[in-house]
This record gives structure tokens, sequence and C-alpha cells, in this order.
């Protein structure tokens, strides 16, 4: 996995932002992934809710990541 990616994701406040990162690393992401991306690692606040943190603990947001960015991971 890797976390940079999740650390700079986490980093970004616009599904555009978000978009431009998947660019960077050779992917074309959709505004609904980027979104989905979004809401998952605390929707660009940089905070994380009750059930964002539990999805990220969980695995979920590496199981998105690996769906959108394919064979990168």
């Amino acid at each position: 996995m890797n976390e940079e990616l999740l650390e700079k994701l986490r980093s970004a406040k616009t599904a555009e932002e978000v978009i431009a990162l998947g660019k960077e690393y050779g992917k074309e992401l959709t505004e609904e992934q980027a979104k989905e991306l979004l809401e998952m690692t605390g929707n660009g606040t940089g905070e994380l809710s009750d059930e964002e943190l539990e999805a990220v603990a969980g695995g979920d947001i590496w199981d998105k990541l690996c769906e959108f960015f394919g064979g990168f991971f």
C-alpha cells in the first residue's frame, strides 16, 4: 500500500485536487470517484468522523484506492 498517496489524498480539499492527484499517478478518476475518496478521508477537512475512521481502519479506503488506482498498490 502506498502511504504517500494516502497522505496526499488526505490533504486534498476538492474533487479537482483528487482528480489531479490521480493524473499524477497515471490514473483518470471521475468526479464521482474523487468525491467518494474525499468523503472517505474526511472530505478535505483533515479530520475523520468516527465512521470514516472506522472505514480507514477496516481497510475500506484501501479497497477503494485499489479499485480506482488498479495495480498501483
